[in-house]
């Protein structure tokens, strides 16, 4: 071998060591990134969150992240009797300009049409309500039944062949994918064998992440084959530039793919005066025909009756459709309902009712930071739960408290049902 190739070779060995320590290098500041921004989501660390907000704090930001704690933690009941302030109040509405017929339809055929007919669904949540996450997971073995590719939210914050390996969410997931109604939603996603993963990047400006998002989502709709379910905020599903000028993800994604994106927004009873007031109607047409509202309906306005709506001033946003929940009737820590086929009930009582606890049925020999399948926290002087668990899946029954999980449970642990 003469110099030359002497050299040349020893530059190469240089190269592919230099290539080997930089990817090194890169994977652990991934994994070291991951690790210090993963958000807690096991129910200790969720309830020493909890606890250490004053709930008489007049913070909005404390009261918002006290509500999602709340809900993470199976009590929609308190997240209703929170301080939370939903900025519609001092809105004057005026209904006597509304003087159109509404027709409301059962959710289950209208969600069947769109899944057949459409190639990409963008549906809201409210961050502070689980039964917008039920509702997704109800409504997603029809996508998957109607040959959609992809689930893709936005409070999924890990890489998806992470999670696909997993095989479910833990606290690298997400903040929001804590609560069990978001973690069994995307076991069900992944049951289906649609590709799960996020597309959320939460930079300082609203331009920045809108722009991030909708280029992203786009790339899986560049291939033709692909069919898309969005699962995103309340603002971001709305398709039209706002009165204030601002252009939301399913907006810029509808220009960025050339695909119009079918929107649907959810309504629930959680500071909602547009909710009041399709409540009311909705409870009297029902009436009519002997039913009760128990069930979410869907209304889908023609322009005109929105535009009457807004005029009145309610906040009605540009969407396709709304889902609008019953009103709740939530009590106590009785946990919340459900929509969800193909469960199990579990009703139970804590007999050492002296501490605040949170009751878990975890999946079967799943690690602590997994997302338990439900959970119900227990205020000092609760004692009565009520969970909900898959009846495919083997499950176990874990308390704790803020400091982790309580050793001598099961004898203060009585299962009822």
């Amino acid at each position: 071998m003469n110099v030359g190739n002497k050299k040349r070779s020893h530059w190469k060995r240089i190269l592919f060591w230099a290539t080997v320590i930089f990817v090194s290098l890169c994977l652990a500041a991934f994994i070291g990134f991951r690790y210090v921004t993963a958000k807690p989501a096991n129910p200790a660390e969720v309830l020493s969150a909890l606890l250490a907000i004053d709930p008489e704090s007049s913070d909005r930001m404390f009261q918002q992240h006290r509500a999602s704690n709340l809900a993470i933690l199976g009590r929609d009941d308190l997240v209703r009797s929170s301080r939370i302030d939903s900025g519609l109040g001092s809105i004057t509405r005026d209904p006597s300009k509304i003087d159109f017929e509404f027709k409301f339809r059962p959710w289950q055929p209208v969600i069947d049409e769109v899944a057949a007919n459409e190639r990409l669904v963008m549906i809201s949540e409210g961050h502070l309500l689980s039964e917008h996450r039920e509702f997704i997971a109800a409504a997603l073995p029809k996508f998957a039944e109607e040959r959609f590719t992809h689930y893709s939210a936005e409070a999924i914050s890990e890489p998806a062949f992470m999670l696909r390996h997993r095989g479910y969410a833990n606290h690298q997931t997400g903040f929001y994918t804590a609560d069990p109604a978001f973690g069994n939603l995307i076991r069900t996603a992944l049951d289906a064998e649609l590709i799960v993963a996020g597309y959320d990047f939460r930079p300082f400006d609203h331009d920045t992440r809108e722009e991030y998002a909708a280029k992203t989502l786009a790339k899986i709709l560049s291939n033709t084959k692909n069919k898309l379910l969005v699962h995103a905020g309340p603002g971001h599903v709305c398709k039209y530039e706002t009165e204030s000028g601002e252009s939301w993800l399913a907006c810029r994604l509808w220009a960025k793919s050339d695909v119009e994106p079918f929107a649907i927004y959810q309504i629930s009873d959680l500071n909602s005066p547009l909710h009041s007031f399709l409540s009311t109607k909705i409870k009297r047409q029902l009436e009519k025909n002997n039913s009760e509202f128990n069930e979410p309906v869907v209304w889908q306005p023609a322009p005109e009756q929105s535009d009457a709506m807004r005029s009145a001033g309610y906040f009605v946003p540009r969407v396709d459709l709304f889902v609008i929940h019953p009103p709740s009737n939530l009590s106590g820590a009785a946990n919340r309902g459900t929509l969800l086929p193909r469960l199990k009930k579990i009703e139970g009582r804590w007999v050492r009712a002296t501490e605040p606890v949170v009751i878990s049925a975890y999946s079967k020999g799943e690690p602590p930071d997994a997302v338990p399948l439900d959970q119900c926290m227990l205020q000092k002087g609760e004692s009565d739960f009520r969970l909900f668990v898959p009846e495919s899946l083997e499950y176990e029954i874990r308390v704790l408290n803020e400091k982790g999980q309580v050793k001598s449970a099961g004898a203060h642990l009585i299962i009822t049902k």
